[in-house]
């Protein structure tokens, strides 16, 4: 009868509607599951370059320090006046350092929210790019070394040059005094001149 033909048919269109619900939400699901996979790839990728070019900005770091040991010049006011721009040099490399890391952990935290567990573009992890930035700090730490080494050179050098500028003086200063001691001998023999000669010269030692 109609009855059972309206009911049959709203059956029908209830079926349909659940199937056609059930296809948006399927959609739905697939379309945010492609966005996640393809966010879950640009990190990869971007954690891949950041990583890249922190390692290499750490290893050239190190070079840099390593080959650093001229310390300001040749004497001990120029060594000592170098100590603030190592301070100052030490200073900037951490703060970079410290910037570039974290930028590289922030990436690395969003990647472990999304689940990603591998990462195919590189085999670099934070706890190389850790590894790095202990090979800068003890790069700065054997400069900062051999920087206290060569100003205890300079401070040596410094103490003797001060030693012979003193013994200089005191030489010039005794010779002043046996010239005016020997110029103020007179006499007309000269053996006699001599002997005072030697006797002031023996007096003043």
């Amino acid at each position: 009868n109609a009855q059972d033909v309206k009911l049959g048919m709203a059956a029908i269109d209830d079926k349909w509607a659940k199937l056609a619900g059930d296809e948006a939400a399927k959609r739905k699901w697939l379309e945010e599951q492609l966005a996640l996979q393809q966010e879950m790839d640009r990190l990869r990728i971007l954690f891949a370059e950041q990583a890249k070019s922190l390692s290499r900005w750490y290893k050239d770091t190190v070079e840099s320090l390593n080959a650093d040991r001229t310390f300001g010049g040749d004497s001990l006011e120029e060594v000592l006046a170098h100590s603030a721009k190592i301070d100052e040099s030490d200073a900037k490399l951490k703060a970079d350092s410290d910037s570039k890391l974290e930028e590289v952990q922030t990436i690395s935290k969003k990647m472990e929210e999304l689940g990603v567990k591998d990462n195919k573009y590189t085999v670099l992890t934070v706890a190389d790019m850790k590894q790095g930035e202990k090979a800068m700090q003890d790069a700065m730490a054997a400069r900062r070394e051999a920087y206290e080494t060569e100003k205890q050179r300079q401070e040596a050098m410094e103490a003797k040059r001060i030693e012979y500028a003193k013994a200089a003086d005191d030489f010039l200063a005794w010779l002043a005094a046996q010239t005016v001691q020997i110029d103020a001998l007179q006499g007309d023999d000269p053996e006699k001149l001599a002997e005072e000669v030697k006797a002031v010269i023996l007096g003043g030692k």
